[in-house]
């Protein structure tokens, strides 16, 4: 038993053989975990690389659909839709024009510096009432329309009236919208209903002998002090141009440090837009808004042969195009006296949307290059150009925002589309 014992040889592991097992082990773990890292560092990547085109695919389309259908519903004057892009307006007695539409904002209080801003009239639900008895420019006028639009009900037709005129409240004291009216000639004014008195499907009979469906007390030429430019035009028979909504696009960066793209209903005005409460987020991370404009033929064939397309980068020359007018954009004038720089020259417009990342982390971008590089091409953090606009280093600090972010910190996707607008393509 005893020798038999002694022939059992009890095993171990040795001090090498556990080393060299834990070498092996944590190889294999800074392998899995490189993998790791990489996989999810490549998962970022790839999702703050396509924010920003989403974002940049999806300001497009809204932009467009809005410049496509740009109108005022004035096909009677000599140029189809003057008002439908809207760069000018008149403000009170003064005959300074007030700026509606800007090119390369210098000024950040009224948007993200060296974005532009657009202001123009869409159709919603466009509608052409005719006003039985015009008073012309008296202030706190009764003025009286013919429309049945949703008769035989009183009701219904008030609600629609109110609808189609963008009431403050269902009050007889409401006020509209900012509305136009359109005389046969093709001239046009701001107006604003600020009480709406009467409905009646069954027509009836003002104290001055007019019938009429709808009484209202409005302010024609005086609404919001919001005059066209060159003042009061003479209006022969007018009516109204019901349905119509005016809008302003802006880029901005809000109490949070975000950039968007913000919109207002109704005209840009710098008095109150600096920054105003009026314009509302809708779409987070744009940084850049550029407009150039596209004329249906060129507007100075001396100085500019055979151009057509302004506030845009040559890279022929290698030098910015842009309108030879106040704020380098197109002038508005009053019906029958454009010039070829004229607003209502325009047939187009190209949007250029710049959108953003979040803010890469560290894992997920080379951090030498992004931050320290001077190059300008986009897969290095840079900005890109946009039209008239200068692109920006990723060293180049973020304009507007904290102290130490730079622009590389972000992945940025320039966004272009062409838009021609629908009314003007078609001359009316």
């Amino acid at each position: 038993m005893f020798a038999r014992f002694r022939s059992r040889r009890i095993r171990g592991i040795s001090l090498s053989e556990a080393m060299v097992s834990l070498l092996i082990l944590t190889m294999v773990m800074i392998v899995a975990l490189t993998l790791l890292f990489t996989m999810k560092s490549f998962a970022e990547r790839q999702q703050v690389k396509t924010a920003p085109r989403q974002t940049s695919r999806r300001a497009i389309d809204y932009l467009s659909t809005h410049i496509a259908g740009a109108t005022d519903l004035n096909d009677n004057g000599p140029t189809p839709s003057p008002n439908a892009l809207i760069a000018w307006y008149a403000q009170g007695n003064s005959n300074t024009p007030v700026q509606a539409t800007y090119n390369n904002v210098t000024d950040g209080r009224l948007a993200e510096p060296g974005t532009d801003i657009l202001t123009l009239a869409a159709p919603i639900d466009p509608f052409m009432v005719p006003i039985s008895r015009w008073v012309g420019w008296q202030k706190a006028a009764n003025l009286y329309f013919h429309y049945t639009e949703g008769c035989p009900s009183d009701e219904t037709m008030r609600r629609n009236f109110l609808q189609l005129t963008g009431a403050s409240s269902e009050g007889n004291d409401a006020q509209s919208i900012i509305l136009t009216l359109v005389d046969r000639d093709g001239r046009w004014a701001y107006y604003e209903i600020t009480g709406y008195q009467d409905f009646s499907c069954t027509p009836k009979t003002s104290d001055e002998g007019t019938p009429y469906n709808v009484h209202v007390v409005s302010n024609p030429g005086q609404s919001q002090r919001i005059n066209p430019p060159g003042g009061h035009p003479d209006l022969n028979d007018p009516a109204l141009a019901g349905g119509m909504r005016i809008y302003s696009f802006r880029v901005r960066r809000d109490a949070n440090g975000i950039l968007n793209l913000e919109q207002k209903q109704g005209l840009f005005n710098p008095a109150t837009d600096n920054p105003g409460t009026a314009f509302t987020p809708i779409m987070p991370d744009v940084e850049d808004l550029q407009i150039a404009y596209l004329y249906s033929r060129p507007p100075d064939p001396t100085n500019f042969p055979g151009r057509t397309v302004f506030n845009t980068f040559d890279a022929a020359t290698g030098a910015d195009v842009r309108i030879p007018a106040t704020g380098n954009v197109p002038p508005q004038a009053a019906v029958g006296s454009a010039t070829p720089w004229d607003i209502t020259m325009v047939s187009g417009i190209r949007i250029s949307i710049t959108s953003r990342s979040i803010p890469l982390r560290f894992e997920a971008r080379n951090a030498s290059a992004r931050r320290n590089s001077s190059t300008t091409t986009l897969l290095s953090g840079a900005r890109p150009r946009s039209e008239d606009r200068a692109p920006a280093a990723p060293s180049d600090a973020d304009p507007t925002g904290p102290s130490g972010v730079l622009i590389g910190d972000f992945d940025h996707h320039r966004m272009t589309s062409t838009v021609l607008i629908r009314n003007r393509m078609l001359g009316n």
